[in-house]
């Protein structure tokens, strides 16, 4: 059976388009944001940066959201370190 790390790896590519939900239930962050890629919950967005999604998200703006580095390879204590996302405005 592969791992949830695997699937991710194998799944994930740069350019990768995501998506951002609030977690309004969740109780270790009132600012929780999900990062979501078709159906499946990734990962959640840092605490330390949760707030500024949560402002973006509330403001209805249209974005592009999409994976930018994917480096999860290389070993690290936080494995979601390397993953990163570009978040564009939509005009």
């Amino acid at each position: 059976m592969l791992s949830y790390l695997e699937i991710v790896k194998n799944l994930l590519k740069i350019g990768d388009s995501i998506e951002l939900k609030k977690d309004e239930e969740n109780i270790y962050d009132e600012y929780a944001v999900e990062v979501l890629f078709i159906v499946m919950k990734l990962w959640y967005v840092p605490k330390y940066y949760s707030k500024e999604f949560c402002k973006m998200i509330d403001s209805n703006a249209p974005y592009d959201a999409k994976i930018s580095r994917l480096d999860i390879e290389t070993p690290s204590p936080d494995e979601w370190s390397q993953i990163r996302i570009k978040i564009n405005k939509v005009q």
